[in-house]
């Protein structure tokens, strides 16, 4: 239906022309009145200290869980049977007593960073690393989950393996992950470092 501009009320020609013109006034250089709402957010940099703190958090609980009293690898010894860094799985050495507690420890940090970490948006430059510690850390809880139960278990042998499960899910994406967000540290397979 095309309507003429004699045909149009006055209230409707003038409130066409104040809006024309509200357009126009940005359009001209000027501004349009706004109202303006202070919004606070982090920082780039506040996010990403926040999250590097967390990592650093994250890699100390479990760092927490896996140096024995006399700074030995918990892990090492007691879940893989390793009498020493470089030796090979002894069944013989494994202590599924002493790989529960370091299990259930190292799930209890897992957890804890899965948790804190849906607190926290990724900051871009870090957005692959997170990526890495969503797909992978639930896996390595699962994978403590078996752990927990193999310690429970007859079976040493199944001891050695859930933990290898668990090492494998974290090394080497994980920890080159962690690398990454947190240079200052070097989060290293101990078979190769």
């Amino acid at each position: 239906m095309d309507v003429r501009d004699d045909q149009l009320p006055v209230s409707v020609k003038w409130m066409i022309g104040v809006g024309a013109a509200a357009l126009m006034v940005p359009a001209c250089g000027g501004s349009a009145p706004t109202s303006q709402v202070a919004i606070t957010s982090p920082t780039p940099d506040a996010m990403s200290l926040a999250y590097v703190a967390l990592i650093r958090a994250y890699w100390a609980d479990l760092h927490v869980a896996d140096v024995a009293t006399d700074g030995s690898d918990v892990d090492a010894k007691a879940c893989l049977g390793e009498a020493a860094p470089t030796s090979s799985s002894e069944v013989t050495v494994v202590q599924p007593e002493v790989c529960r507690v370091y299990s259930v420890t190292t799930m209890a940090a897992n957890e804890k960073f899965m948790t804190q970490l849906d607190t926290l948006k990724a900051p871009a430059r870090f957005a692959a690393n997170d990526q890495v510690f969503r797909m992978h850390i639930p896996k390595a809880i699962s994978d403590l989950t078996r752990l927990v139960a193999a310690c429970d278990g007859p079976n040493r042998q199944a001891v050695i393996d859930a933990m290898w499960a668990y090492a494998d899910e974290m090394i080497p994406d994980v920890t080159n992950a962690l690398d990454d967000v947190d240079p200052s540290v070097t989060h290293l397979d101990p078979h190769n470092g």
